[in-house]
């Protein structure tokens, strides 16, 4: 099989898993029921992923990731738009409030809260850790980001208290 039609599968496979567990939930949500929805078999499934805890992981770091990349570009924007660290921090909630507007099907839901409600199983406690841990890290990631940006705010030659 081809490098590039293995990751197309493993795509599929996401998308489709990611779609059903958001209106099913992870236990709601069965292998069969995503092998189905992608049209491939088990074996293929499992050449991609061990079992489905392991998907689960692939799924919220993916998931993340498109959440990271969003937070990106809006701080991009806001920095284009000013130069000026206190309004470029003020354009880019703005522009994240913006983004929330234009969010209209409510009930697709977020895979991070999806996943935490449904602790029933051994593998599900497994999975809530692994949350847990990634949330924890990527929480640090964003303070972190945060906490620069008020820095460059305080220490600017803009701001006549402190800079």
């Amino acid at each position: 099989m081809s490098t590039k039609r293995q990751n197309n599968t493993k795509e599929r496979i996401l998308a489709n898993a990611e779609e059903l567990i958001l209106q099913r939930g992870f236990a709601g949500t069965s292998i069969d029921e995503i092998l189905a929805a992608t049209g491939i078999t088990k074996g293929a499934f499992f050449y991609h992923f061990s079992n489905k805890a392991e998907l689960a992981h692939v799924l919220i770091d993916r998931f993340w990731q498109r959440d990271c990349a969003l937070l990106e570009r809006l701080s991009q924007r806001a920095n284009e738009l000013s130069e000026d660290p206190l309004q470029s921090m003020l354009i880019f909630l703005k522009l994240f409030e913006e983004y929330l507007e234009t969010l209209n099907d409510a009930s697709k839901g977020c895979l991070f809260s999806r996943q935490e409600i449904e602790v029933r199983s051994q593998e599900a406690e497994v999975l809530k850790e692994y949350l847990y841990s990634q949330f924890l890290n990527n929480f640090k990631l964003i303070e972190n980001k945060l906490f620069c940006k008020l820095v460059t705010i305080l220490f600017s030659p803009n701001n006549r208290e402190f800079g």
